[in-house]
């Protein structure tokens, strides 16, 4: 693959920076890099917290998978943006996301093409105890995000809608610290 193919797909990831979690710009906080949280932001969040969180509570898994599989998972999103649900259906949400996985990573060679595709697929299918941690992770980091934009914007009411899906937390550790952290941030 020609060197100018690689960086445009680096300049893909770059464009992360710029796309807004589009869940929390709809409910009202602005994108102007000091409110609305990038999804760039998100992955990295997401990443630090699955390493922590996953050392303290959850020894058996590969702890260093775990944010391998969270800063890769919403890597579409450089060209799809941040759709949230209702925008199009989940089989075109797929569709859209694995076609934009496969353009970003196409230049790159075989065994790396390989290596982060399987990443993406583990985190969709969702099977193993590593992906599960790492979907856990990626509710409980949206969920505190909002309780720190409802501190920060009482008036959007935001926490109302994300404090549902802490139901969606399977690992009861993780949906203690959730719901224990979000009590923490609004009183």
């Amino acid at each position: 693959m020609k060197l100018t193919d690689i960086i445009n797909s680096i300049l893909y990831i770059y464009q992360l920076e710029q796309t807004p979690r589009s869940g929390y710009e709809k409910r009202g906080i602005p994108f102007n890099q000091k409110d609305c949280e990038s999804v760039t932001e998100h992955i990295g969040t997401g990443a630090i917290l699955s390493y922590l969180l996953a050392l303290e509570y959850a020894p058996a898994l590969d702890a260093k998978r775990v944010p391998l599989l969270l800063l890769f998972h919403d890597v579409p999103e450089a060209i799809t943006k941040d759709r949230t649900p209702g925008e199009i259906t989940p089989d075109q949400k797929k569709e859209s996301e694995a076609l934009a996985y496969a353009k970003i990573i196409a230049p790159f060679s075989r065994l790396g093409k390989e290596k982060l595709s399987l990443l993406h697929e583990e985190y969709l299918a969702n099977q193993t105890p590593e992906a599960q941690f790492a979907h856990d992770i990626d509710v409980l980091q949206r969920c505190i995000r909002a309780g720190i934009y409802f501190k920060e914007h009482p008036e959007l009411n935001i926490l109302q809608e994300f404090f549902p899906e802490t139901a969606l937390i399977k690992n009861h550790k993780l949906q203690e610290i959730c719901i224990n952290a979000l009590t923490q941030i609004t009183h």
